[in-house]
């Protein structure tokens, strides 16, 4: 009998946590080994990402554009007041509506 998908992902947890470091190194040879099949990987994962989340791009590529010619002015963390902020969408098809989080807000609202 094998194990459940809980199990093994608890046990790949704990095999990761433990062996992190040889991990690492074994994973950032392969990549200066093989840098042609990393760029490949890089790319299906850049176009996938695309695909399946054409509107967060759109809605981003939006957000950019704007900021950038000065149509909408970047704010401060709405949490904290940090000046390095980026730009959280509620709303994908509204794309400047945005409220201003640094980074570490920006992934604990994500989560």
């Amino acid at each position: 009998m094998g194990y459940t998908k809980e199990e093994r992902k608890n046990y790949n947890h704990l095999y990761y946590q433990l062996h992190k470091e040889k991990i690492i190194k074994n994973a950032i040879e392969w990549q200066e080994k093989n840098p042609e099949k990393v760029k490949q990987i890089q790319i299906k994962a850049h176009i996938k990402e695309r695909i399946i989340h054409s509107d967060h791009c759109k809605a981003r590529v939006a957000l950019n554009w704007a900021v950038h010619s000065g149509k909408v002015v970047k704010g401060v963390c709405e949490v904290c007041g940090d000046p390095h902020v980026e730009g959280h969408h509620f709303d994908y098809t509204q794309p400047l509506k945005v409220n201003w989080l640094c980074p570490k807000h920006h992934r604990e609202w994500e989560k």
